[in-house]
C-alpha cells in the first residue's frame, strides 16, 4: 500500500501542474495535496482490486446465448466471465494463465483504447472542493480582502480563464456522447454561449487595451508596439491583421459551423493562439466568473451532502410564514442535482446555496480534513 500511495502522490503532482502549470503543486495548500492525492489513490486502488477479482459472474447479457452455443459444440467457456463496474457497465473478462484480463472484443476497453477517455462518474471532482475552500479562506497578503472573489483576482490570472476554459471544453467534448449525466453538469455552466461571450469580452478588453498603448509615427503614419506575434502595427490594419480573424473565430462559435464540442475545442484553441496577453490584473469576464463559481460550488455541495454528512435545508415561503425543510443524504445530492436547468447562466446561486449550507451546518473544512487525514 505504500508504494501505491507514492505512485498516487506522482501521479496527483504531474496531473495538478499540467493543469496549473509547473511549480504550482508547491505553492498549493497541504489539504488540496493531500485531497487530490487521496483521490488518485483510491482511483489506483480500484484499479488494483479489478485483477484480483475471480471468476464470479454477477451480470448476464447477449454473450450468455452465444457462450452456451460453444458449450454445446464442445468449445470450453469456463475461462469467460462478465464484471459489473460501479457505474452499472459490463465488461467482458477472460482468464489468461489464471490472471483475469479484458477481453480484446470488450466494447469499453475499445473506446478506451480509441479516444483515451476513462468513465468514472464516481469521482465527483473532489479536488474542486479544496480549491473552493481555499479560495472562500483566502487572506490577501495586502490587507483588507479576503475571501473568494479577492482570491480569484490576486491569485488567478486574466489569462487563467481561458486556460481553464479551454481544458474544459476539451474534456466536454470527451463526454459528449458518452457520459450524458456528468456532460450535463459540466456543460450546465460551460457551453457554447459561455465561451463566446468570453471571447467577446476578451476582444472589448483588447481593444481598450490596444488604444490606450503610446502612439508612435513612421513616416508621419501613427502604428502601435503590440506584444506577441504581432510586433508594431500601423493603426490603419489593426482591424485587418489583429481584430478580424478573432472575431471571425466568435462568428463560428455562434453559427452551425460548430456543431459539437471538439469543434468548439479547435475554435477556441485557434483563437488564443492570436490572442494578445493583456495584464495580469485585467478584469475578468462576468460571465466566466458565474460560471466559475457555479461550477465549484456544484461540486463542493455534492462532496459535502455525499461524502461529510451535511444537510440541505429549503426554505420555502408560505406568507406570512417560512417552513423549513432537511433534506439529507442521497436526496440532499438529489436535490442539488435537480437545481441544474433552474440555475442555469445562473451560477451565483449555486454559490448562494453553498455559503448557506456551510453555515446551516456549522462545517468546518480545516477540521473535517484533520479528522479524515489524521485516523
Amino acid at each position: 500500500m505504500k508504494e501505491l500511495w507514492l505512485r498516487a502522490q506522482k501521479i496527483a503532482k504531474a496531473d495538478y501542474e499540467e493543469q496549473y502549470g509547473i511549480g504550482s503543486w508547491d505553492e498549493a495548500d497541504k489539504y488540496e495535496r493531500e485531497d487530490y492525492c487521496m483521490s488518485t489513490y483510491e482511483n489506483l486502488k480500484k484499479e488494483n482490486n479489478l485483477a484480483k477479482l475471480n471468476k464470479e459472474d454477477k451480470t448476464m447479457n447477449k454473450r450468455d446465448e452465444r457462450m452456451e452455443t460453444l458449450k454445446v459444440n464442445g468449445v470450453d467457456v469456463g475461462k469467460y466471465f462478465n464484471l459489473t463496474l460501479p457505474s452499472g457497465e459490463t465488461v467482458r473478462m477472460t482468464l489468461e494463465n489464471g490472471i483475469p484480463v479484458v477481453a480484446n472484443d470488450d466494447p469499453i476497453l475499445n473506446q478506451i483504447i480509441e479516444d483515451g477517455y476513462v468513465r468514472n462518474t464516481k469521482l465527483h471532482r473532489r479536488w474542486v472542493m479544496a480549491q473552493m475552500f481555499k479560495m472562500l479562506n483566502y487572506n490577501s497578503w495586502r490587507g483588507g480582502q479576503n475571501g473568494y472573489d479577492a482570491c480569484l483576482r490576486e491569485r488567478y490570472s486574466y489569462q487563467y480563464q481561458f486556460d481553464m476554459m479551454l481544458e474544459e471544453v476539451r474534456v466536454i467534448s470527451k463526454l459528449e456522447g458518452k457520459d450524458d449525466e456528468t456532460f450535463k453538469e459540466r456543460t450546465s455552466f460551460f457551453n457554447y454561449e459561455v465561451v463566446a461571450e468570453v471571447c467577446k469580452h476578451y476582444m472589448d478588453d483588447l481593444k481598450k487595451y490596444i488604444g490606450n498603448l503610446p502612439k508612435h509615427k513612421c513616416k508621419g503614419v501613427p502604428y502601435k508596439r503590440l506584444n506577441g506575434r504581432y510586433g508594431d502595427m500601423f493603426e490603419v490594419d489593426l482591424y485587418k491583421k489583429v481584430y478580424m480573424p478573432m472575431e471571425l473565430h466568435i462568428r463560428k462559435m455562434h453559427s452551425n459551423m460548430v456543431t459539437n464540442y471538439s469543434s468548439l475545442y479547435k475554435e477556441l484553441k485557434a483563437f488564443m493562439k492570436l490572442m494578445i496577453k493583456l495584464p495580469y490584473n485585467t478584469a475578468k469576464s462576468k460571465v466566466w466568473v458565474d460560471a466559475f463559481k457555479g461550477s465549484g460550488a456544484y461540486y463542493t455541495l455534492k462532496n459535502l451532502t455525499m461524502y461529510h454528512g451535511c444537510n440541505i435545508i429549503e426554505e420555502k415561503n408560505y406568507l406570512p410564514y417560512v417552513t423549513n425543510k432537511y433534506v439529507a443524504g442521497i436526496e440532499a445530492t438529489n436535490y442539488v442535482k435537480s437545481k441544474l436547468d433552474e440555475y442555469r447562466g445562473e451560477g451565483w446561486r449555486y454559490m448562494a446555496m453553498l455559503k448557506k449550507c456551510i453555515a446551516d451546518n456549522n462545517f468546518n473544512f480545516e477540521q473535517r480534513m484533520k479528522e479524515i487525514y489524521n485516523k
